[in-house]
C-alpha cells in the first residue's frame, strides 16, 4: 500500500509541532481489525510514525524561515519481507529549507 504525507511550506519556527501533529492521510484514519488490507494499512501506518521521527531529527538543525516536509513510502504488511506481485518496501522523507513561503 502506497502512501504519502505532504505538509508543504511551513513555517521553520514551530515545524516539529506540525510534524508531530500531522494527521494521517484520510484512508488510514480509521482501522478497524476486520478491514482486509488490515496488515497492509498497519505498516502504512508505522512507516509514517517512522518519517515523521526521521522528519523531526533533520529539522532539528535546520535553519531558515520556512521548510518543505513530504513523506512517502509503501507498505506491504510482511514486515519488510519481500511479497510476490507488489513493489518492495520504502520510505522517502525530503525536507528542504525555503527562504521563501511557497502556496
Amino acid at each position: 500500500m502506497s502512501w504519502s504525507l505532504s505538509l508543504g511550506s511551513i513555517p521553520r519556527v514551530g515545524a516539529e509541532e506540525v510534524i508531530a501533529d500531522a494527521a494521517l492521510p484520510e484512508y488510514l484514519a480509521s482501522l478497524p481489525a476486520d478491514d482486509p488490507d488490515y496488515k497492509q494499512k498497519a505498516a502504512a501506518i508505522c512507516q509514517i510514525q517512522t518519517a515523521k521521527a526521521a522528519a523531526l531529527e533533520i529539522v532539528k538543525g535546520m535553519p531558515g524561515p520556512f521548510i518543505s516536509v513530504n513523506l512517502s513510502g509503501h507498505a506491504n504488511g510482511t514486515g519488510w519481507e519481500p511479497k510476490e506481485g507488489w513493489s518492495d518496501e520504502s520510505i522517502n522523507v525530503s525536507v528542504n529549507q525555503q527562504q521563501q513561503e511557497y502556496k
